[in-house]
């Protein structure tokens, strides 16, 4: 644990929102709602060329919009030295937008966590920083990245020395919780657990089931419309 006196400045910390990781499956079952809709507009039997018509209105606007988010959209957590406040900035295109998320003396600490990823037989470590608050609740400040355990103690390092509170170092692998917060935290670590998982992964758990789901009502709604 190290205690860091504040300094001056603004540092920005990208973060990948929820809805940002939405946006690509909601572009695919936009994409697949203008195939299908295009189908029965031009192909299916004279009944359901309304039904074709209505749902390329929806669907071919959706894509458009989806697509122009997924390319434009981008947030943040800024942390301001000069005025000891955290903002979350939205941005999309050229517009920004800043909501204040805590003062400076609402932060207790922060930490790197591990994440451990697989793929079939391959396993491999991600990081990303997190910010406890006095209140307890531990928040992710930057997304999942390849950078080493080390890299990204570094980045915590610096956001402590920001906000002039405690950071705590991480050792390769390793979990991050907090069993007290406070203006005297605790951070300890642990190994990867099932309850990990299912914490971290939900959204991809979520999008892995909206992405068998659109296709399977894509390929039940062609053999109707062709049938």
């Amino acid at each position: 644990m190290h205690n860091l006196s504040p300094i001056s400045g603004i540092i920005a910390v990208e973060y990948r929102t929820t809805f940002e990781k939405f946006l690509f499956p909601a572009a695919f079952i936009a994409l697949l709602g203008v195939i299908l809709g295009g189908v029965n507009l031009y192909a299916a039997p004279e009944d359901l060329r309304g039904f074709g018509t209505a749902l390329l209105a929806v669907s071919l606007p959706s894509l458009l919009t989806f697509v122009a988010l997924m390319f434009g959209m981008s947030s943040h957590y800024d942390f301001d030295g000069n005025t000891r406040t955290l903002w979350f900035r939205i941005s999309v295109f050229s517009f920004s937008y800043r909501l204040r998320y805590a003062s400076f003396s609402d932060i207790s600490a922060f930490a790197t966590s591990g994440i451990r990823n697989r793929a079939r037989i391959h396993t491999w470590w991600t990081y990303k920083v997190v910010m406890l608050l006095k209140n307890g609740r531990m928040i992710s400040i930057s997304g999942a990245r390849d950078k080493s355990v080390y890299a990204m103690n570094r980045l915590s390092e610096k956001l402590a020395g920001t906000v002039g509170c405690v950071f705590f170092n991480s050792e390769p692998e390793l979990v991050a919780h907090a069993p007290v917060a406070g203006d005297r935290p605790i951070v300890e670590f642990h190994d990867w657990t099932t309850a990990d998982y299912f914490t971290e992964f939900w959204p991809d758990i979520t999008l892995s089931l909206l992405f068998f789901a659109a296709i399977v009502a894509f390929i039940v709604g062609l053999v109707v419309s062709l049938s």
